[in-house]
């Protein structure tokens, strides 16, 4: 039986079979590193006190006395319910992908639009970009920095 050399000194290689040495070799160290990173991260996993994030207890007291305004307390959220995305005005639900596309995710997009990112008004305006910073070479990399000022009219 022959035993592999994973020897990294040259003088131990055959110029044959360099190339499958050194696979090998990386083939053992990864297989190594993977089971190594594996185990700790299980084992970080399995130690953990609290799997379920939950917000420092100190953080939340600290918010809730800079913002009064603000709820910072989980316990204090009331009861809801998320709507169902498959369904459409008039209480049907989107039954296929083609249903999906035609109406349930424009509907979807146009809840978002008007109830979470809002709509950009149509407005007419200008941007004017000046630069007002350059530095070569930026990074000693050959990049060049620029500092860019934008203004809307």
């Amino acid at each position: 039986m022959m035993v592999p050399d994973f020897s990294l000194s040259p003088t131990n290689r055959d110029s044959a079979d360099t190339p499958l040495k050194s696979y090998f070799q990386s083939l053992v160290i990864s297989a190594l590193l993977v089971f190594l990173h594996v185990g700790l991260v299980s084992r970080a996993a399995a130690q953990s006190p609290n799997p379920v994030w939950q917000a420092q207890p100190s953080v939340v007291e600290m918010w809730s006395e800079k913002r009064a305004e603000h709820n910072f307390d989980e316990s204090r959220v009331p009861d809801y319910e998320l709507p169902d995305p498959l369904a459409l005005e008039g209480g049907r639900t989107v039954r296929n992908k083609s249903e999906w596309l035609a109406k349930g995710r424009p509907a979807l997009l146009q809840q978002f639009r008007e109830n979470i990112y809002g709509v950009r008004p149509d407005t007419s305006y200008e941007i004017e970009y000046e630069e007002i910073g350059r530095r070569e070479n930026a990074f000693g990399i050959g990049a060049t920095g620029r500092q860019i000022r934008a203004t809307i009219h």
